[in-house]
């Protein structure tokens, strides 16, 4: 039996990517980024946890999400980096 049609999600993660690009392209586009990058980092933690909870020894759990560790750490360093103001936005005069 099929399970449950991917079109619908498809059409969420376009429509959000949509969201965040337009969003990066106007005056606030610091903050929209901090927000999206903030956002993925939790629904990534969130999901880890849940799979950590039916890891069957938890290390060997956490050892299989090295990945995600590394990408949350480089997302709470982008946003650090966006807070402080040393990344440069988008070049208005092209």
């Amino acid at each position: 039996m099929p399970g449950p049609p991917v079109w619908p999600w498809l059409l969420l993660a376009v429509l959000l990517c949509v969201a965040v690009v337009g969003a990066a392209r106007t005056y606030v586009w610091r903050q929209a980024l901090i927000v999206a990058i903030a956002a993925v980092v939790i629904a990534d933690l969130l999901h880890a946890v849940g799979a950590w909870r039916y890891a069957a020894p938890l290390l060997a759990g956490v050892a299989g999400s090295g990945l995600s560790i590394a990408a949350w750490c480089i997302g709470g360093l982008a946003i650090a980096k966006l807070i402080r103001g040393q990344l440069e936005g988008p070049d208005p005069t092209c």
